[in-house]
C-alpha cells in the first residue's frame, strides 16, 4: 500500500471517529428522556417485556424486574432541563397527576387541597453521556454491552406513571386475569371512575396548553432525531414511529444535509394544527454518495407539517405480546409529513462513511471520499 494511500486511509477512520463522538455529543438528552416520559406514559413499564425493551434502549442500568407497589395516573407531563453538561445532564419531569392505583386496583383521587384541580408534582431524572450499558441475562446478572457514545438515564422516576387510556387497559386486563373477588370488585370500581375522569380529560389537557407539549415542542424533537439519524438505516424507522399517525414514506434516492433547523406553528385549532420546519440546507446526497450543494452555502428550505391530537398509537409495529405496545398518551402527532429525509452534518459523515465501506463498486468510493472531503468543511 502506498503511503498515500495510507495517510488517505487514517484520515478517513480519523474523520469518522470524530463523527462518532460529535454525533453522541449532538444527541440531545432532552429527546432521550422525553421519549422515556413517552413511553413510560402510555404502559410500557407496567409489563416485563416493555420494561425491559426500555431499558435496552435508554437506561444505564437494567434495574430488577419487581411489579410496582403503585401506579401513577397522570393527565400530562412536561420535561425541564436544570443543567447540561458535556457528559451528565440533570431534568425535572413536572406530572399532573390525576390519582394513584394501589396494588389491588384500588384507585384513589388526587387533588390539590380545597380544589378540584390536579395535583403538580415534581420527580427528577439524571442521565450520562456513555459507550457503555448494562443488561440483565437470563440469570438476572448485569451484563456490560459496549457500544458508541449515547445518552443513557441513570435515575428515573421510580413508578410507572400512564395516562388514563392506559391505565384502563391496565386495570381491565388485571381484573380479568385475578380469581381474588375483592380485587376484582375494585377492579369494576376503578374502571368506573377512570371512565368518567377520561371523558373530561381531553378538555382539560387542551385548557393547560401551556403544560401539555405542544405541536412545536412536539415536531421539534421529531426534527432533531431525524437529523440525528433515525430513521435513516433500513427497518430503522420505528424509532419515529410514537411521532407519526401513519409510517413515513421516506424518498429513498436522496438524503439532505442540514446545519440547522427551526420550528413554528402557523395553524391551530382544538385537535390539529400545522407547522413548518425550515433547513439551513447544505445540499444532498444521492444514491452513488455524490453531494450536490444548495447553491447559495445555508439556503433555508422549509417543510410543512400536520398535526393531530389524540391517543390512538395503533400504527406502532406489535411489540411481542405486551398489551400496552399500540397504546399512547393523549398528545400531538404528526399526521403528514414530508417524504424528503434531513440530517446533520456529523451524521452525514458516518453514513457516507458506513456505504462507502460497505460496496464494491471503485466510483461509488471515490465519489464517498470526495463527499467526505466537502462534508468535512462545513463541520
Amino acid at each position: 500500500m502506498k503511503i498515500v494511500d495510507i495517510i488517505s486511509l487514517l484520515l478517513t477512520l480519523t474523520l469518522f471517529l470524530q463523527a462518532q463522538v460529535y454525533e453522541a455529543q449532538q444527541h440531545s438528552s432532552a429527546a432521550v428522556i422525553s421519549r422515556f416520559c413517552q413511553l413510560d406514559t402510555s404502559g410500557r413499564r407496567l409489563t416485563a417485556a416493555g420494561a425491559k425493551e426500555m431499558a435496552r434502549r435508554l437506561m444505564f442500568t437494567e434495574g430488577a424486574r419487581a411489579e410496582s407497589a403503585q401506579v401513577i395516573v397522570i393527565g400530562s407531563f412536561l420535561v425541564r432541563s436544570e443543567s447540561i453538561a458535556a457528559a451528565t445532564a440533570e431534568f425535572v419531569i413536572d406530572y399532573q397527576v390525576l390519582g394513584r392505583l394501589d396494588s389491588s386496583l384500588g384507585f384513589t383521587r388526587l387533588h390539590s387541597p380545597y380544589s378540584n384541580q390536579p395535583l403538580l408534582r415534581s420527580e427528577h431524572a439524571s442521565l450520562v453521556l456513555t459507550d457503555t450499558h448494562f443488561e440483565r441475562d437470563g440469570n438476572e446478572h448485569l451484563q456490560p454491552i459496549k457500544g458508541i457514545p449515547e445518552w443513557r438515564i441513570k435515575t428515573a422516576p421510580p413508578s410507572p406513571h400512564v395516562d388514563i387510556t392506559a391505565a384502563i387497559q391496565y386495570v381491565r386486563i388485571a381484573g380479568n386475569r385475578t380469581k381474588d373477588p375483592i380485587v376484582k370488585a375494585k377492579a369494576q370500581k376503578t374502571l368506573a371512575d377512570l371512565e368518567v375522569l377520561s371523558q373530561v380529560q381531553f378538555v382539560s389537557a387542551q385548557a393547560a396548553g401551556s403544560f401539555q407539549q405542544g405541536p412545536e415542542e412536539i415536531l421539534s424533537q421529531f426534527a432533531q432525531m431525524q437529523m440525528d439519524g433515525a430513521g435513516l438505516a433500513a427497518g430503522d424507522s420505528s424509532q419515529l414511529g410514537i411521532f407519526l399517525v401513519h409510517p413515513a414514506q421516506w424518498r429513498q434516492d436522496t438524503i439532505a444535509v442540514a446545519r440547522s433547523f427551526g420550528v413554528r406553528r402557523t395553524a391551530f385549532s382544538v385537535d390539529k394544527a400545522e407547522a413548518y420546519v425550515q433547513y439551513e440546507s447544505l445540499g444532498e446526497i444521492d444514491l452513488r454518495l455524490r453531494f450536490t450543494s444548495s447553491g447559495v452555502r445555508g439556503s433555508a428550505v422549509r417543510q410543512n407539517y400536520k398535526l393531530i391530537f389524540d391517543n390512538d398509537y395503533s400504527s406502532l409495529p406489535s411489540s411481542g405480546n405486551d398489551p400496552y405496545a399500540k397504546i399512547g398518551p393523549s398528545r400531538w402527532r404528526i399526521e403528514q409529513t414530508p417524504d424528503e429525509r434531513w440530517v446533520s452534518v456529523a451524521t452525514a459523515i458516518k453514513y457516507v462513511t458506513q456505504m462507502r465501506d460497505s460496496t464494491r463498486d471503485p466510483s461509488i468510493k471515490a465519489n464517498a471520499d470526495k463527499t467526505l472531503a466537502v462534508l468535512a468543511q462545513y463541520r
